[in-house]
């Protein structure tokens, strides 16, 4: 994570529940520890979480600026921390797919690159939507989550198979046995102040 071109890191489930938006935050908030300035972006255009995790309430957010209705600095939130920020899904469009694909999603970025240290997208769960694939895309660092007890252990070729035919690029796998109801991080730096910055498998 050291190396200046690696900014843009993708956090990935295939299926919702093992706990993807958690370790988003969460790593998120260790990322600012270190004084870098981090951007938590929530890309689950079609049933955002991320929200939930935050201690706040759905608000505009990227899908605003995908469709061109806000600007950059209009999306963006200020946690209680200097250095940690987020932008919310926001309201949930009829288009996610289309969206993410008509280049604004990629002007998004090249502008967070610009601003930011990291950038951490908290993104669909990729067996269900087609979504994370192209984000993936744009992404430096992707990585995958599985649960343990109760992420099945089909999931790991599954993984390996999708990264190999949509080509995704610097993938790691990230065993993930937190309880999920508990906010760590998130808790201190998430939860408090925010203000706008201008069928049964064997499991693993």
């Amino acid at each position: 994570f050291n190396e200046p071109n690696k900014k843009v890191i993708s956090v990935n489930s295939l299926v919702s529940g093992e706990g993807k938006s958690f370790i988003s935050t969460n790593f998120a908030a260790t990322l600012s520890l270190s004084g870098k300035r981090v951007l938590l972006v929530g890309t689950d255009l079609r049933n955002p979480t991320l929200h939930t995790f935050l201690g706040t309430k759905q608000d505009i957010g990227l899908s605003s600026f995908l469709n061109n209705e806000s600007g950059f600095d209009e999306i963006i939130n200020q946690s209680s921390s200097e250095n940690l920020f987020y932008v919310l899904a926001g309201e949930v469009p009829d288009n996610p797919s289309e969206l993410l694909e008509n280049g604004m999603f990629e002007q998004f970025l090249n502008i967070a690159r610009e601003r930011f240290d990291y950038i951490v997208l908290d993104n669909a769960p990729i067996k269900l939507v087609p979504d994370a694939n192209w984000t993936n895309r744009y992404s430096d660092i992707n990585l995958f989550i599985l649960r343990l007890k109760y992420s099945r252990q089909a999931e790991i070729p599954e993984i390996n198979k999708m990264v190999t035919l949509n080509e995704i690029k610097n993938s790691y796998l990230v065993i993930n046995d937190t309880a999920i109801s508990s906010y760590g991080y998130g808790n201190k730096y998430w939860r408090k102040g925010y203000g706008n910055y201008h069928k049964k498998t064997k499991t693993a």
